[in-house]
């Protein structure tokens, strides 16, 4: 907008704007980052601190996993106590100590990214019953919304994908075995065999 403004002015007035725009332009743009910083703040909030209730996690590891994402969310409520604890007011550009405190907040947002993620990855390990894993990933699919954890669990679905596929494999090449040259015992009839 300024850009257009000025190109006006500079063709329909004798003295055109002279402007340094970086710094006319300096407080608003470290304005605006300030904001997207809170935005951050604001998605990681719904990926650790949701308002929603978790997925119920069967299994024997159910109750683990549960614990696991809720001393997540209780480390998230620290960070974000942090920010709250601050003596000076977070919207104000000039206050230069909110580099270092949101440094420290991105910090530990990210170490329980990774902590989520290798949780995620350790439930998923531990199950072998294609059902439960349907479930497990349906669970995390509902709580994931960083793009971390949704590439995470992406690539989980594809690897179950991937399984099941297998697992279908082997049942055609059973099938298939068992259609070309079918049992036969001597407790069925003749041709009961192929109709098994």
């Amino acid at each position: 907008v300024y850009n257009r403004i000025a190109s006006c002015v500079s063709a329909r007035s004798a003295r055109p704007w002279d402007f340094d725009v970086s710094s006319v332009f300096a407080h608003i743009d470290a304005f605006l980052q300030r904001c997207r910083d809170l935005l951050e703040v604001c998605e990681a909030q719904l990926q650790f601190a949701p308002k929603e209730e978790l997925p119920v996690f069967g299994g024997l590891r159910g109750p683990e996993i549960e614990k696991n994402i809720l001393d997540i969310q209780v480390s998230f409520k620290g960070l974000v106590v942090g920010l709250q604890g601050l003596t000076y007011d977070i919207l104000d550009v000039k206050a230069t100590r909110w580099h270092d405190d949101f440094n420290t907040f991105k910090t530990g947002a990210k170490d329980l990214e990774v902590m989520l993620t290798n949780l995620i990855q350790f439930a998923l390990e531990a199950v072998s019953s294609l059902p439960y894993r349907i479930e497990l990933l349906e669970a995390f699919q509902s709580m994931a919304k960083r793009d971390s954890i949704r590439r995470c669990v992406e690539k989980k679905t594809s690897e179950f994908y991937s399984i099941f596929m297998g697992e279908i494999n082997v049942v055609k090449k059973q099938f298939d075995v068992i259609r070309r040259s079918p049992p036969k015992t001597p407790f069925l009839p003749q041709y009961a065999g192929p109709a098994m």
